[in-house]
Protein backbone atom coordinates (compact mmCIF):
# COMPACT_ATOMS: atom_id res chain seq x y z
CA UNK A 1 0.00 0.00 0.00
CA UNK A 2 2.43 2.46 0.98
CA UNK A 3 4.07 1.85 -2.52
CA UNK A 4 1.42 2.78 -4.14
CA UNK A 5 1.11 6.18 -2.10
CA UNK A 6 4.52 6.91 -3.04
CA UNK A 7 3.76 5.82 -6.43
CA UNK A 8 1.32 8.25 -7.06
CA UNK A 9 3.04 11.05 -4.88
CA UNK A 10 5.67 11.11 -7.96
CA UNK A 11 5.83 14.17 -10.07
CA UNK A 12 4.32 13.81 -12.98
CA UNK A 13 4.11 16.46 -16.32
CA UNK A 14 2.29 18.21 -17.71
CA UNK A 15 1.74 18.50 -21.37
CA UNK A 16 -0.57 21.74 -22.81
CA UNK A 17 0.98 21.31 -25.89
CA UNK A 18 -2.79 20.80 -27.88
CA UNK A 19 -0.94 18.96 -30.59
CA UNK A 20 0.18 15.91 -28.26
CA UNK A 21 -3.18 16.04 -26.58
CA UNK A 22 -4.52 15.62 -29.71
CA UNK A 23 -2.87 12.29 -31.00
CA UNK A 24 -3.70 10.99 -27.11
CA UNK A 25 -7.07 11.35 -26.88
CA UNK A 26 -7.16 9.81 -30.54
CA UNK A 27 -5.32 7.03 -29.63
CA UNK A 28 -7.80 6.84 -26.36
CA UNK A 29 -10.47 7.02 -28.96
CA UNK A 30 -9.06 4.18 -30.98
CA UNK A 31 -8.20 2.20 -28.37
CA UNK A 32 -12.34 2.37 -27.09
CA UNK A 33 -13.25 1.27 -30.85
CA UNK A 34 -11.54 -1.22 -31.47
CA UNK A 35 -12.10 -2.75 -28.19
CA UNK A 36 -15.51 -2.47 -28.55
CA UNK A 37 -15.40 -3.83 -32.30
CA UNK A 38 -13.14 -7.11 -31.87
CA UNK A 39 -14.20 -8.49 -28.13
CA UNK A 40 -17.85 -7.14 -28.53
CA UNK A 41 -18.22 -7.09 -24.77
CA UNK A 42 -21.59 -5.79 -22.82
CA UNK A 43 -23.71 -7.22 -25.30
CA UNK A 44 -23.10 -5.01 -27.44
CA UNK A 45 -23.17 -7.66 -30.48
CA UNK A 46 -26.91 -7.25 -30.50
CA UNK A 47 -26.35 -4.02 -32.66
CA UNK A 48 -26.31 -6.43 -35.38
CA UNK A 49 -24.67 -5.41 -38.57
CA UNK A 50 -24.49 -1.84 -37.84
CA UNK A 51 -21.51 -2.82 -34.96
CA UNK A 52 -18.47 -1.30 -37.13
CA UNK A 53 -20.43 2.17 -37.17
CA UNK A 54 -21.73 1.73 -33.68
CA UNK A 55 -18.39 1.12 -32.05
CA UNK A 56 -16.85 3.55 -34.07
CA UNK A 57 -18.96 6.08 -32.91
CA UNK A 58 -18.27 4.95 -29.74
CA UNK A 59 -14.71 5.81 -30.10
CA UNK A 60 -15.86 8.97 -31.65
CA UNK A 61 -17.20 10.21 -28.80
CA UNK A 62 -14.33 9.16 -26.47
CA UNK A 63 -12.05 11.06 -28.46
CA UNK A 64 -13.85 14.48 -28.90
CA UNK A 65 -14.94 14.32 -24.76
CA UNK A 66 -11.85 13.85 -23.66
CA UNK A 67 -9.93 16.23 -26.23
CA UNK A 68 -12.72 18.82 -24.50
CA UNK A 69 -11.17 17.99 -21.24
CA UNK A 70 -7.58 18.53 -21.98
CA UNK A 71 -7.94 21.30 -23.47
CA UNK A 72 -11.02 23.48 -20.94
CA UNK A 73 -8.78 21.96 -17.84
CA UNK A 74 -5.32 22.29 -18.81
CA UNK A 75 -5.89 25.47 -20.28
CA UNK A 76 -8.19 27.07 -18.22
CA UNK A 77 -7.00 25.93 -14.93
CA UNK A 78 -3.16 26.85 -15.21
CA UNK A 79 -2.92 28.08 -11.27
CA UNK A 80 -4.31 24.18 -10.42
CA UNK A 81 -2.66 22.18 -13.17
CA UNK A 82 0.67 23.98 -13.20
CA UNK A 83 4.12 21.74 -13.84
CA UNK A 84 5.84 22.09 -10.77
CA UNK A 85 2.86 20.56 -8.67
CA UNK A 86 1.76 17.81 -10.54
CA UNK A 87 1.40 14.36 -9.41
CA UNK A 88 0.86 10.96 -10.71
CA UNK A 89 -2.18 10.57 -8.37
CA UNK A 90 -3.45 13.93 -9.77
CA UNK A 91 -3.24 12.90 -13.16
CA UNK A 92 -4.84 9.68 -12.49
CA UNK A 93 -7.92 11.72 -10.79
CA UNK A 94 -8.15 13.81 -13.65
CA UNK A 95 -8.04 11.24 -16.23
CA UNK A 96 -11.09 9.13 -14.02
CA UNK A 97 -12.74 12.43 -14.27
CA UNK A 98 -12.67 12.50 -18.17
CA UNK A 99 -13.78 8.53 -18.05
CA UNK A 100 -17.09 9.77 -16.04
CA UNK A 101 -17.70 12.71 -18.86
CA UNK A 102 -17.07 10.05 -21.41
CA UNK A 103 -19.08 7.83 -19.97
CA UNK A 104 -22.17 10.28 -19.56
CA UNK A 105 -21.76 11.09 -23.05
CA UNK A 106 -21.62 7.25 -24.37
CA UNK A 107 -25.08 7.13 -22.18
CA UNK A 108 -26.56 9.78 -24.58
CA UNK A 109 -24.92 8.30 -27.82
CA UNK A 110 -26.65 5.06 -26.79
CA UNK A 111 -29.68 6.46 -26.59
CA UNK A 112 -29.45 8.28 -29.74
CA UNK A 113 -27.91 5.16 -31.19
CA UNK A 114 -31.57 3.33 -30.55
CA UNK A 115 -33.14 5.18 -33.31
CA UNK A 116 -30.34 5.74 -34.90
CA UNK A 117 -28.94 2.39 -35.60
CA UNK A 118 -32.67 0.61 -34.51
CA UNK A 119 -31.56 -1.77 -32.03
CA UNK A 120 -32.76 -2.25 -29.04
CA UNK A 121 -29.69 -2.39 -26.45
CA UNK A 122 -31.20 -0.38 -23.88
CA UNK A 123 -28.23 0.56 -20.70
CA UNK A 124 -28.29 2.59 -17.71
CA UNK A 125 -26.88 5.54 -16.88
CA UNK A 126 -24.80 3.80 -14.06
CA UNK A 127 -23.79 1.13 -16.52
CA UNK A 128 -22.63 3.01 -18.75
CA UNK A 129 -20.47 4.33 -16.23
CA UNK A 130 -19.19 1.26 -15.40
CA UNK A 131 -18.60 -0.44 -18.68
CA UNK A 132 -16.72 2.92 -19.58
CA UNK A 133 -14.43 2.31 -16.13
CA UNK A 134 -14.15 -1.14 -17.28
CA UNK A 135 -12.77 -0.62 -20.62
CA UNK A 136 -10.70 2.67 -19.94
CA UNK A 137 -9.22 1.92 -16.37
CA UNK A 138 -6.39 0.15 -18.01
CA UNK A 139 -5.18 2.20 -21.09
CA UNK A 140 -5.28 5.31 -18.26
CA UNK A 141 -3.35 3.58 -15.73
CA UNK A 142 -1.00 1.62 -18.44
CA UNK A 143 -0.60 5.14 -19.94
CA UNK A 144 0.57 6.82 -16.74
CA UNK A 145 2.49 4.10 -14.82
CA UNK A 146 4.77 4.35 -19.16
CA UNK A 147 5.12 7.41 -19.77
CA UNK A 148 6.22 8.56 -15.50
CA UNK A 149 8.85 5.64 -15.75
CA UNK A 150 10.23 6.56 -19.46
CA UNK A 151 10.51 10.15 -18.71
CA UNK A 152 12.06 9.55 -15.79
CA UNK A 153 14.29 7.33 -16.57
CA UNK A 154 15.37 9.10 -19.73
CA UNK A 155 16.18 12.26 -17.78
CA UNK A 156 18.04 9.88 -15.07
CA UNK A 157 20.13 9.17 -17.68
CA UNK A 158 21.06 12.75 -19.02
CA UNK A 159 21.78 13.62 -15.73
CA UNK A 160 23.64 10.83 -15.24
CA UNK A 161 26.04 11.06 -18.38
CA UNK A 162 26.37 14.87 -17.46
CA UNK A 163 28.06 14.25 -14.23
CA UNK A 164 30.44 11.62 -15.68
CA UNK A 165 31.20 14.70 -18.67
CA UNK A 166 31.61 17.08 -16.15
CA UNK A 167 33.83 15.15 -13.49
CA UNK A 168 36.11 13.86 -16.79
CA UNK A 169 36.04 17.98 -18.30
CA UNK A 170 36.83 18.84 -14.33
CA UNK A 171 39.56 16.68 -14.46
CA UNK A 172 41.06 18.22 -17.21
CA UNK A 173 40.82 21.88 -16.07
CA UNK A 174 41.90 20.70 -12.92
CA UNK A 175 39.82 23.93 -11.32
CA UNK A 176 41.74 26.54 -13.03
CA UNK A 177 39.49 29.56 -13.78
CA UNK A 178 41.97 31.66 -14.77
CA UNK A 179 42.20 31.25 -18.33
CA UNK A 180 38.45 32.09 -19.17
CA UNK A 181 37.61 36.12 -20.05
CA UNK A 182 34.82 35.69 -17.82
CA UNK A 183 33.98 38.31 -15.69
CA UNK A 184 33.99 37.86 -11.70
CA UNK A 185 35.49 40.49 -9.96
CA UNK A 186 34.32 43.65 -11.40
CA UNK A 187 30.59 44.94 -9.15
CA UNK A 188 27.65 44.83 -10.43
CA UNK A 189 24.95 47.93 -9.46
CA UNK A 190 21.56 47.21 -10.48
CA UNK A 191 18.83 50.24 -9.87
CA UNK A 192 15.23 49.32 -9.26
CA UNK A 193 12.81 50.35 -11.08
CA UNK A 194 11.58 52.98 -9.56
CA UNK A 195 14.88 54.69 -9.19
CA UNK A 196 15.13 54.61 -5.42
CA UNK A 197 17.32 51.95 -4.20
CA UNK A 198 20.21 49.93 -5.82
CA UNK A 199 22.04 46.58 -5.19
CA UNK A 200 25.63 46.24 -5.77
CA UNK A 201 27.58 42.72 -5.33
CA UNK A 202 29.75 40.75 -7.07
CA UNK A 203 28.98 37.60 -9.48
CA UNK A 204 31.30 35.56 -7.49
CA UNK A 205 28.41 36.48 -4.57
CA UNK A 206 25.18 35.33 -5.76
CA UNK A 207 23.88 32.38 -5.30
CA UNK A 208 20.56 33.06 -7.09
CA UNK A 209 17.71 35.07 -7.78
CA UNK A 210 13.73 34.59 -7.38
CA UNK A 211 11.13 37.02 -8.31
CA UNK A 212 7.37 37.26 -7.66
CA UNK A 213 5.79 40.34 -9.72
CA UNK A 214 7.82 42.89 -10.08
CA UNK A 215 9.79 42.17 -7.13
CA UNK A 216 13.10 40.01 -6.86
CA UNK A 217 15.31 38.89 -4.31
CA UNK A 218 18.89 38.42 -4.39
CA UNK A 219 20.57 35.88 -2.66
CA UNK A 220 24.29 36.38 -1.71
CA UNK A 221 26.98 34.71 0.27
CA UNK A 222 28.74 36.26 2.68
CA UNK A 223 31.53 35.45 5.61
CA UNK A 224 28.22 35.09 7.58
CA UNK A 225 26.25 33.21 5.30
CA UNK A 226 23.55 33.71 2.61
CA UNK A 227 22.03 37.13 2.93
CA UNK A 228 19.11 38.50 0.95
CA UNK A 229 18.08 41.39 -0.74
CA UNK A 230 15.08 42.61 -2.51
CA UNK A 231 14.98 45.15 -5.20
CA UNK A 232 12.10 46.56 -7.26
CA UNK A 233 13.03 44.93 -10.85
CA UNK A 234 11.97 42.14 -13.01
CA UNK A 235 14.02 38.85 -13.50
CA UNK A 236 13.88 39.83 -17.36
CA UNK A 237 15.69 42.83 -16.67
CA UNK A 238 18.31 41.47 -15.01
CA UNK A 239 19.26 38.90 -17.70
CA UNK A 240 19.81 42.24 -19.77
CA UNK A 241 22.12 43.66 -17.07
CA UNK A 242 23.83 40.06 -16.43
CA UNK A 243 24.23 39.17 -20.29
CA UNK A 244 28.13 39.45 -19.94
CA UNK A 245 28.42 36.64 -17.01
CA UNK A 246 27.39 33.19 -18.50
CA UNK A 247 27.77 32.11 -14.94
CA UNK A 248 24.16 33.33 -14.15
CA UNK A 249 21.11 30.88 -16.33
CA UNK A 250 17.94 31.76 -16.31
CA UNK A 251 15.97 28.45 -15.25
CA UNK A 252 12.85 28.98 -14.27
CA UNK A 253 10.55 32.23 -15.23
CA UNK A 254 11.02 32.52 -11.19
CA UNK A 255 14.44 31.71 -11.07
CA UNK A 256 18.36 32.66 -12.31
CA UNK A 257 20.91 31.11 -11.16
CA UNK A 258 24.66 31.28 -10.68
CA UNK A 259 26.77 28.25 -12.46
CA UNK A 260 29.50 27.98 -10.32
CA UNK A 261 27.03 26.93 -6.81
CA UNK A 262 25.04 24.23 -8.55
CA UNK A 263 26.17 20.61 -7.11
CA UNK A 264 24.30 18.52 -8.91
CA UNK A 265 20.63 18.29 -11.17
CA UNK A 266 18.24 15.52 -10.66
CA UNK A 267 15.31 14.39 -13.34
CA UNK A 268 12.45 12.52 -12.75
CA UNK A 269 8.92 12.37 -15.44
CA UNK A 270 8.12 16.10 -14.54
CA UNK A 271 10.96 17.50 -14.97
CA UNK A 272 15.03 18.62 -13.60
CA UNK A 273 15.56 19.84 -10.21
CA UNK A 274 18.67 22.03 -8.85
CA UNK A 275 20.35 21.08 -5.98
CA UNK A 276 22.51 24.51 -4.98
CA UNK A 277 25.54 24.94 -2.44
CA UNK A 278 24.46 26.77 0.66
CA UNK A 279 20.32 25.70 0.25
CA UNK A 280 18.25 23.39 1.69
CA UNK A 281 15.57 23.15 -1.07
CA UNK A 282 15.61 22.30 -4.73
CA UNK A 283 15.05 25.13 -7.36
CA UNK A 284 13.37 24.38 -10.36
CA UNK A 285 14.23 23.81 -13.93
CA UNK A 286 10.98 24.73 -16.70
CA UNK A 287 11.08 23.07 -19.99
CA UNK A 288 11.69 25.89 -21.74
CA UNK A 289 15.30 26.79 -20.26
CA UNK A 290 15.63 23.02 -19.62
CA UNK A 291 18.42 22.87 -22.70
CA UNK A 292 20.81 25.90 -21.67
CA UNK A 293 20.75 24.97 -18.04
CA UNK A 294 21.85 21.40 -18.85
CA UNK A 295 24.50 22.83 -21.51
CA UNK A 296 25.87 24.90 -18.78
CA UNK A 297 26.18 22.17 -16.02
CA UNK A 298 27.88 20.19 -18.43
CA UNK A 299 30.71 22.93 -19.49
Amino acid sequence: MQTIYSWLQRPYFVNTHPVTNFFVCLGLGTFIFLFLYVFEPFDIELVGSDLFLYTIGFGGVTFAVAFICFLLFFRGLKTYANNDTWTVGKNIFFLAFTLFMIAFCNHWYNLIGLKLFNHTRQISLSKSVVHTLIVGVFPVILYTLYTEIYFRKKREKIISNLMIDRKIHSQKKQFDQTSKTEKTSHYITLQSSNDKSILTFTIDQLIYITSESNYSSFFLASDKGVKEKILRIPLHEIMNQLSDYPQAIRCHKSFIVHANFIQRISGNARGYQIYMKHLDFTIPVSRSFSKSVLLSFSS
